[in-house]
């Protein structure tokens, strides 16, 4: 639906090798695949290892710090599972029909793994691969100020909260 760009294009050679930055995950192979037809501000993983990300985002990032954020985030809910774990849960509900207590319950579910894929991935992964993550924080905050998050603000939080949360966890981490 999105297009796949082919392994030899410039772009998709560009971002596979900045993706080949971050620390290896020891029986975990990942891949990133750029969609030059999805027209969001988007990124989304497989338990896989398979990571979507659109040309419209590469563009938007502005920063390889603020892309590789992004890359190292959507890694975190490949290695994590959260898309498998948040579907069980999901479907373990439909049974007696979701209730508002189902629905609030994967919202909540979901948003947890929002955070732990910006901490897990953007603080620890970054920090190893010996780079910022002040580049993805300022890539949250633009997100925000554009007003791109505001469908899925629901289930991965506000971006704004996302950054604050990343700018006070950054004094944790010593980048000099």
């Amino acid at each position: 639906k999105y297009g796949e760009l082919q392994e030899d294009d410039p772009e998709q050679v560009y971002v596979s090798n900045l993706a080949d930055r971050l620390p290896k995950i020891q029986g975990f192979p990942f891949r990133v695949v750029v969609c030059p037809d999805w027209r969001e501000v988007n990124a989304a993983s497989l338990p896989d290892g398979t990571i979507y990300i659109s040309s419209e985002l590469i563009r938007q990032a502005e920063t390889e710090e603020a892309l590789l954020g992004v890359i190292a985030h959507e890694r975190v809910h490949a290695y994590r599972e959260h898309a498998r774990k948040t579907t069980f849960k999901l479907v373990e509900s439909l049974p007696g029909l979701l209730s508002l207590s189902d629905l609030l319950s994967n919202l909540g579910m979901a948003r947890g793994h929002e955070y732990e894929a910006d901490l897990r991935g953007v603080l620890v992964d970054l920090e190893k691969a010996g780079v910022s993550p002040i580049g993805y924080k300022i890539f949250l905050e633009k997100m925000h100020k554009a007003g791109t998050s505001d469908i899925t603000g629901v289930v991965h939080g506000s971006t704004l909260d996302r950054a604050l949360n990343i700018a006070s966890a950054i004094h944790l981490i010593d980048f000099s």
